[in-house]
């Protein structure tokens, strides 16, 4: 079964921001890289989303969040009924918005 994939407009700042600042503290084209990795990571969420794991760390959303770890970095999704909607992009480290 295939999901429809949703990225909300606070995920698609969150790996803006991101590849920006790879560019600019590394390289453009770590940036380009990680953005394509990211990408990646967002498509697969297409196939089989419920492998990954539930998000034990996210405070007050509705819904189960669950998490896909790619490289040093993470995606935080939703998953309800054939809709997958990714909420937030951040390094592994960061904490989850409330």
């Amino acid at each position: 079964m295939n999901y429809q994939l949703v990225v909300t407009r606070v995920a698609q700042v969150d790996a803006i921001d991101i590849c920006y600042w790879l560019s600019d503290t590394t390289s453009v084209e770590s940036g380009l890289r990680w953005y394509a990795e990211y990408e990646a990571a967002v498509d697969s969420l297409q196939t089989l989303p419920l492998r990954c794991p539930l998000a034990r760390d996210v405070q007050g959303e509705r819904r189960a969040v669950r998490q896909l770890l790619f490289g040093q970095y993470r995606l935080l999704f939703a998953v309800e009924g054939n809709v997958v909607t990714v909420l937030n992009v951040m390094h592994q480290k960061q904490q989850p918005r409330s």
